[in-house]
């Protein structure tokens, strides 16, 4: 320890002691050292029983404290039993403390991979490896990034909750000097610009610093730093994350209440309430006022005097579309404002592809195919240009024009671009989509493959497609045991394959469920970015029996809201064959 260290130190042991001392005149300064392994302690904490009033050991394991005769002092450090000592006064005193050795109730085998969340949960109790977060629970002996879990008894009473972490985790900063009641938390990085910490409390995301927590109620406590953080929190926990699980919770979940803790079951709840209420969304302005018209005539003078304020916005023209389309049955006027969309943001790509997946979802595949070739035009080198263009032709039956494409796209990044297309690397969307053209329509097209050599089959896949690049979201999907699957798209993503597939101007992703989990899978989006005012689109498409004669497809279509919570789109039932939301 530094001499400014040390300096601090005594300055806080002076502090303490005075002010204690002036509370209760029947105090006196008691003085010690404490030791481990006939070595010095530096920094174990020193607690006056049954207070929040307590030093830490200085670099030589000294400590000084004001105590009254038979007051009984705490004595702790990470990986020591806690030692209780009696005052009597006199002179100073030497505490030695002990190695924790922990008792195994039984022998468990590491190293098996845990999948289902209930076991995880059932687990919980007993085994303190375990931390539970709003994205699920982590096991700090199986998780591929390195992470810390603290038991809540190892924590140690005195100050607010951040003191008795950065007991833990010393090189923590928590700032209080601008706002005492707010302080700012974060860990020293090599960037000029530190990103502060965010607290995940039972499953809820905070980020502010969770000072009013009793320290007695905490249960464990988990620090996610780095790549922990970040591949499970995407941009939002660069900072780092702090993970805090609570008695009160850990009761809540062993009474049975709910056996499934990922914050999915309140969500689901949640919006349960919203949706009897009439509120799972917070509407715009504009469709607030317009959905108070009594009649159409109405709605449609307001629509007209609303422009001069949302006119400038494509998102605006599309929900007024949709509502004329949904509230009054007018089929045509809701055509007319797609069409002025059309010409209004005629030059912006994103803005044409939001419209074209509202074409796709109504299944209007020619209005959607002109939009896609305009958008082809402003954006020709991009791969999800000549993807889009393709797609439609299929939907459309032209599946020798939707080859072509395909073709076309693979001919020019070969011989015109320094990047080469790659079947089974980032351009594989495409490989995907041509090849089932060929294995379904082969014939007809008087196409002679071998079947054997054509991808494998796999029975429900859905392809995302989003209408910017600036957007940034996180998909997460549970399966019918349970299970979480998680994706992230944000813009410092680090990739690889991601990275690669945005350089070509891809704005898409496929998965393919597994066939043996079969049943509701829920699908979750939380938009983890504003994207410049630029309204994200997202078009999901469903496809069941996919790669034989069977096969089906859904489109369904989300616009992503800024909040940063996770919102539930639809469930996709792979017995049923159908998607619901």
């Amino acid at each position: 320890m530094g001499l400014r260290a040390r300096t601090t130190t005594f300055i806080l042991f002076i502090f303490l002691g005075c002010w204690h001392a002036n509370s209760q005149e029947s105090d006196t300064l008691i003085s010690g050292t404490v030791l481990a392994d006939r070595r010095p302690l530096e920094n174990a904490n020193v607690i006056l029983k049954g207070t929040n009033q307590g030093v830490k050991t200085n670099y030589k394991g000294e400590f000084s404290i004001a105590a009254g005769k038979n007051d009984t002092l705490l004595v702790s450090y990470i990986g020591m039993r806690t030692t209780e000592m009696v005052v009597d006064g006199g002179a100073p005193l030497e505490i030695i403390l002990l190695p924790k050795i922990e008792q195994l109730d039984e022998v468990r085998v590491k190293g098996k991979k845990r999948s289902r969340r209930k076991t995880l949960l059932a687990d919980y109790p007993t085994d303190k490896s375990l931390i539970k977060t709003s994205r699920g629970i982590l096991d700090q002996d199986q998780s591929s990034s390195f992470f810390r879990v603290v038991d809540g008894e190892d924590l140690v009473v005195i100050g607010d909750i951040l003191t008795a972490i950065k007991v833990h985790f010393p090189n923590m900063v928590v700032d209080r000097t601008t706002n005492p009641m707010d302080p700012t938390v974060y860990f020293p990085s090599l960037s000029d610009t530190e990103r502060a910490v965010i607290f995940d409390v039972d499953g809820f995301i905070y980020e502010k610093a969770p000072t009013y927590l009793d320290i007695s109620m905490i249960d464990r406590i988990a620090v996610l730093r780095r790549n922990a953080a970040f591949s499970r929190y995407g941009p939002q926990g660069a900072g780092g994350v702090i993970v805090i699980n609570t008695k009160h919770q850990t009761r809540i979940d062993e009474a049975g209440i709910d056996r499934r803790y990922d914050n999915m079951g309140l969500i689901d709840s949640i919006y349960g309430q919203l949706n009897e209420n009439g509120l799972a969304t917070v509407l715009p302005p504009y469709m607030i006022k317009i959905t108070n018209a009594a009649t159409q005539k109405e709605a449609l003078k307001t629509f007209e005097s609303q422009k001069q304020y949302y006119g400038d916005s494509v998102n605006y023209y599309l929900d007024m579309a949709d509502y004329f389309r949904k509230k009054w049955n007018n089929t045509k006027k809701a055509q007319k404002i797609l069409e002025d969309t059309e010409h209004i943001f005629g030059r912006q790509a994103q803005s044409l592809r939001a419209l074209a997946y509202t074409y796709d979802q109504q299944g209007e595949w020619d209005n959607a195919l002109r939009i896609y070739l305009k958008i082809l035009k402003l954006e020709s080198k991009a791969a999800q240009s000549f993807f889009d263009v393709a797609e439609t032709y299929a939907r459309l039956g032209n599946y020798r024009k939707s080859l072509a494409v395909y073709a076309r796209y693979e001919y020019a990044i070969r011989n015109l671009d320094s990047i080469p297309f790659e079947e089974l690397g980032a351009d594989y969307l495409m490989t995907t989509e041509s090849i089932n053209i060929i294995r379904l329509k082969g014939k007809e097209l008087s196409i002679t493959t071998d079947a054997d050599a054509l991808t494998d089959v796999r029975n429900t896949r859905l392809v995302f497609e989003w209408n910017t690049e600036q957007a940034g979201f996180e998909l997460q999907l549970q399966g019918p045991n349970e299970d979480y699957y998680g994706w992230e798209n944000t813009l410092d993503t680090t990739d690889t394959l991601l990275l690669a597939q945005r350089e070509k101007g891809y704005l898409s992703k496929q998965f393919f469920l597994k066939d043996e989990e079969r049943g509701p899978w829920k699908l979750y989006v939380t938009h983890l970015e504003k994207s410049k005012n630029i309204p994200v689109y997202l078009k999901v498409t469903s496809y069941f029996d996919f790669g034989t004669p069977r096969q089906t497809s859904k489109i369904n279509v989300f616009q992503l809201a800024p909040k940063q919570i996770p919102r539930f789109l639809l469930t996709i039932d792979t017995s049923e064959k159908t998607t619901l939301y």
